[in-house]
């Protein structure tokens, strides 16, 4: 029998597959796809789905009570990352969120929809695990210089909003062949995925960092969630990774200043940071140290950002050398990552 149904997510690649899914697999019909509570809330007051998709993650928080409230009938069906840390409604249904990067695997969701949930829900707290005190990345007090030698990088920091935000900015920096390296704040488990669809987006390879491994050029580092991302010189002289579960800095880990600080001892003004869309402060100590070392400096804007946070701190202390839209970003950094090649 067939059945309505409305998608609430951050991540228009992922509304597209699972409304996919349910069309071709249940054929059921669509009232409704958004990225946003707000957008949410305006479009089902003209409708009443029989079933609402909800994602729920550190950065995606639960339907308010008076939205619960007005769709009395409707049933809630919570898609819950792992770690999510958050207490959900009464009302509904929480079960984990599709990964639908890992072809031919099973999707319980879909069971579930067609064999039936429990026949009632209850309420589900989630355990939080609570940082410990933070720490301070550490930044050199003294700037290295950078020799002829080094390779340009790219270095990247976002948290709420970033990933819709790196499909839409990475496939413009493909040509580059220069190694970037990306602090995205995110739960364990998670960067997997993305670095999947970010490399089906940008048609080269993005990967999850790796303790020890060598940074080669034409690669795509992205700080595998719940562990810190740093980048260093190896006993051979050679620029490498290393992983650790250190503290969180800023609550986050990774942590954007962890990565920023430790790029600031190697790379200079041949190379640049981005900041993109993000909540709170994280990135803008380490902006400032690669900055310092004559790194040039793009933040994200406040329309075209999800939340101006971590680039408005970069932006209000004077550190970026522009502040663009996040379709022109790219652009600008080619054309800097080119005249920064003339200077190696």
């Amino acid at each position: 029998m067939s059945q309505s149904f409305f998608i609430k997510d951050g991540s228009r690649m992922f509304r597209t597959m699972l409304d996919e899914m349910l069309r071709s697999q249940l054929g059921w019909t669509a009232l409704g796809s958004v990225f946003e509570e707000k957008l949410a809330e305006n479009q089902l007051k003209s409708c009443k789905p029989e079933n609402i998709f909800w994602t729920i993650s550190r950065e995606e928080a639960p339907p308010h009570q008076n939205l619960l409230r007005s769709q009395v009938g409707s049933r809630w069906i919570f898609l819950c990352g792992s770690n999510h840390g958050r207490v959900l409604p009464e009302e509904g249904y929480c079960i984990e969120k599709p990964n639908f990067s890992v072809k031919g695997s099973e999707i319980p969701l879909l069971s579930k929809l067609r064999n039936g949930f429990e026949p009632k829900p209850s309420p589900i707290a989630v355990a939080v695990e609570l940082p410990t005190a933070s720490v301070s990345p550490v930044f050199g007090s003294n700037p290295v210089h950078v020799m002829k030698t080094l390779k340009q990088g790219i270095f990247i920091g976002s948290s709420t909003g970033g990933p819709n935000a790196l499909m839409t900015l990475l496939p413009g920096l493909a040509s580059l062949e220069v190694p970037i390296f990306i602090a995205q704040h995110m739960p364990p488990k998670f960067t997997v995925s993305l670095a999947h669809s970010l490399s089906e987006a940008m048609k080269r390879k993005v990967k999850e960092g790796e303790a020890g491994e060598r940074v080669q050029l034409n690669c795509v580092y992205l700080a595998p969630g719940g562990f810190h991302m740093t980048v260093e010189r190896d006993s051979q002289r050679q620029m490498s990774l290393q992983i650790s579960r250190d503290r969180p800095v800023h609550g986050c880990r990774p942590s954007v200043d962890v990565l920023f600080g430790s790029a600031a001892q190697y790379y200079g003004r041949a190379s640049v940071a981005i900041m993109l869309t993000g909540m709170g402060e994280d990135g803008r100590e380490g902006t400032r140290a690669l900055k310092q070392n004559g790194v040039w400096v793009v933040a994200q804007d406040e329309k075209s950002s999800v939340v101006w946070g971590m680039p408005g701190s970069v932006v209000k202390a004077g550190l970026a050398d522009a502040v663009l839209p996040l379709d022109r970003i790219a652009e600008a950094v080619v054309s800097q990552i080119k005249k920064g090649a003339l200077l190696l």
